[in-house]
């Protein structure tokens, strides 16, 4: 009987640490799941916005201006009445 006792109690236990194992195992999937869905949650409801600096001289402006307007061809319009 004593046999029959320790061979149910060793089979329980470990029975008992396979379950734990388990649970254990799908307490930290769910973990990660969570914490991948509040990082999606934060992107949709705190959008960032990144501004680059654009150094000058990098094509948008060479430093050719030299003050006057260019009004070529604006007196020719004006005197054709198309205003």
């Amino acid at each position: 009987m004593n046999l029959l006792r320790s061979f149910v109690v060793e089979r329980l236990t470990a029975a008992a640490e396979e379950i734990l194992g388990a649970f254990e195992r799908t307490l930290q999937e769910r973990e990660k799941e969570i914490d991948r869905q509040r990082r999606l949650l934060d992107i949709i409801l705190k959008p960032s916005v990144t501004l680059h600096r654009t150094e000058i001289g990098t094509g948008f402006y060479d430093g050719s201006y030299d003050g006057s307007c260019n009004t070529d061809g604006e007196e020719d319009y004006l005197e054709s009445g198309y205003q």
